[in-house]
């Protein structure tokens, strides 16, 4: 994924709602998307809770646009499950 597709991607989710454009940021939320592609962005300084704010938005819009099954879904969420499980111990 390229910078555009990354820009493009951010400025369809702050589209989908009235409410998105104030939850997420789009300086923030590219660089966490890329920072997250290893593409050299930095999110050391953004306080956590804006984070974790940005993060909860995002995969609720990847898995919006993956149109997941409900077998899928529950696939998803298990190993979400499972693997937040082996971080907290």
């Amino acid at each position: 994924m390229d910078d555009t597709a990354v820009i493009d991607f951010v400025a369809s989710v702050r589209e989908r709602t009235d409410e998105t454009p104030d939850l997420i940021k789009p300086d923030i939320a590219e660089r966490m998307i890329l920072h997250a592609l290893d593409k050299g962005a930095s999110i050391s300084n953004i306080d956590t809770d804006i984070v974790i704010q940005h993060q909860l938005v995002l995969l609720a819009a990847l898995i919006g646009d993956a149109h997941l099954s409900e077998p899928e879904l529950d696939a998803f969420l298990h190993k979400s499950r499972v693997d937040a499980d082996e971080l907290i111990d």
